[in-house]
């Protein structure tokens, strides 16, 4: 695309794409009501933790298992796993507390069925939550034909359309019939045992008074993590594994529970009578916004083979008001893992993975200095990351002290190590992406100890919790963090009621993993 409104850019870097519509109609979780009689693999829960380092296939290798053939229109590249009749016992990456607002597809059960909706729709909005263990598989099928596939594609550089957020292919050989799928235009799938975000638009086939198609199928668009990965998209056939084989102006919901573990909350639709509808409103509303001479190229900033740093300023949009930082500095890796470095706290303020950076806001007209990140992005705190405190209860400060902190600047060898002096501790940052975990890695280190009472703020959240391999769940399931000595946590709750998380220096360096 050689020029795109200035202010979609805008809206595309730093928020969700449409604006949240409260004419959206929550499917309830409270019970299984609204959707039609399945086998028993579909469970309602109260929480799910996902234990990242347990890949799906283990459990089956452990169980004895009888192989059932695979039907042909089922047949992917990535489902390796054979059927079993067995049920998976202890070594299960899945933790499934009963309750309400979840539905899971629990494959200990040892049954596979899919979710299918009472309800039928034709044109559709749909935003859902979903979360996967590692390696597995799962599908959302607009009227039970037209899948998104949902799959642990975390680290895919280049997705397929059988990665997270694809539009599946089908199995005919017929070139009359064939349908090879869409991958998505970027990999935006986060690590396994985090809750992802899929919004989807999507139009119906039409059909003359005879019944023949006139207007094939259409994914007005789709967006996985805030990232929009399909727009305007036909589909001419049913993809695999349909509900029926035949195309319809209207269909069920339908969610594949036949192949793997997933778990999903938080669905609502809105039910479009006419789709010339939501495409046609939206583009209205933006032109509105934004007249057709404030169409620009975008400046977009890659990376190549060197690491590559940036100044400017960064609009951080985390829990509270959005604050603007002045001292900041993007950092790209080739490894195409990058991140937002505060220097005027000593923090990092964001990480993501993908493309660098969208630098239009800085250059177009007057410009206002600032840069936006352009993939899966998750915000991490704006203030300071090491303070002094009388005790473990003691308030972390929101701001770095003007008086006690100075930045030293960064040295560059591969990759950046930052300095700075607070109250006389003498402070080193580094980060550097590990290709083995697809974590970022932090280590603070301490070259001179001047204050016995110092902390480091690691994580701060909605929510802090546990899963099985000892990690700490940041922000309901958002993010998570690995400490190296995870024995030194220390999790506390804010006066405003949020949730931090702390290590106490004892001389030794600080280190984590930051994984999203």
């Amino acid at each position: 695309m050689k020029q795109l409104l200035f202010g979609l850019v805008l809206v595309l870097g730093s928020g969700p794409l449409f604006a949240q519509d409260s004419s959206f109609i929550p499917v309830s979780l409270n019970d299984l009501s609204q959707f039609r009689t399945q086998s028993g693999n579909w469970v309602l829960a109260g929480n799910v933790i996902i234990d990242p380092t347990r890949d799906v296939h283990d459990t089956v290798a452990r169980v004895t298992s009888v192989a059932a053939p695979e039907p042909k229109k089922k047949r992917r590249r990535k489902e390796k796993q054979q059927d079993t009749v067995a049920v998976a016992a202890v070594v299960d990456p899945v933790s499934i507390t009963p309750g309400k607002g979840i539905i899971v597809n629990d494959t200990r059960t040892g049954k596979k069925d899919n979710l299918v909706t009472t309800w039928q729709h034709g044109d559709i909005e749909l935003e859902l939550d979903v979360m996967v263990p590692k390696g597995s598989n799962s599908g959302i099928y607009l009227q039970g034909g037209y899948e998104v596939q949902v799959f642990d594609s975390w680290r895919a550089k280049h997705a397929s359309y059988g990665d997270m957020g694809g539009i599946y292919r089908n199995w005919e050989k017929d070139s009359a019939t064939i349908y090879l799928g869409k991958a998505p235009s970027a990999s935006a799938a986060k690590a396994p045992g985090l809750w992802q975000h899929l919004s989807i638009s999507f139009r119906a086939p039409r059909f003359d008074g005879s019944g023949k198609k006139i207007s094939n199928a259409r994914f007005v668009y789709v967006k996985l993590n805030n990232v929009l990965i399909h727009e305007q998209i036909e589909v001419p056939q049913l993809t695999g594994g349909p509900l029926d084989n035949k195309e319809k102006a209207m269909g069920p919901l339908m969610i594949q529970g036949d192949h793997g573990s997933v778990a999903l909350r938080n669905i609502r639709y809105k039910l479009l009578n006419d789709t010339k509808d939501s495409t046609t409103q939206k583009v209205g509303a933006l032109k509105k916004i934004v007249p057709p001479e404030e169409m620009v190229s975008p400046v977009l900033v890659d990376v190549g083979n060197e690491t590559k740093l940036l100044r400017a300023f960064y609009d951080f949009r985390g829990m509270g008001p959005v604050q603007r930082l002045t001292r900041t500095i993007a950092v790209g890796d080739p490894d195409g893992m990058h991140y937002i470095y505060n220097l005027g706290a000593g923090n990092i303020a964001a990480v993501w993975r993908g493309d660098f950076i969208d630098a239009t806001p800085m250059w177009h007209q007057r410009g206002d200095g600032s840069f936006m990140t352009r993939g899966v992005t998750q915000l991490l705190s704006a203030g300071p990351s090491v303070a002094e405190l009388a005790d473990s209860s003691a308030a972390f400060p929101a701001k770095a002290d003007s008086l006690g902190f100075r930045s030293l600047g960064y040295t560059v060898h591969d990759r950046p190590a930052f300095q700075y002096n607070y109250k006389g501790n003498r402070i080193s940052d580094r980060i550097w992406p590990d290709t083995a975990t697809g974590a970022f890695i932090r280590e603070i280190s301490f070259d001179s100890l001047a204050s016995k009472n110092l902390y480091v703020k690691v994580a701060e959240g909605k929510s802090i919790d546990r899963n099985p391999g000892g990690d700490f769940l940041i922000d309901d399931k958002s993010w998570y963090i690995r400490l190296s000595a995870p024995e030194q946590a220390i999790i506390r709750t804010t006066a405003g009621g949020a949730k931090e998380l702390l290590v106490k220096v004892v001389g030794q360096p600080v280190r984590y993993s930051i994984i999203w």
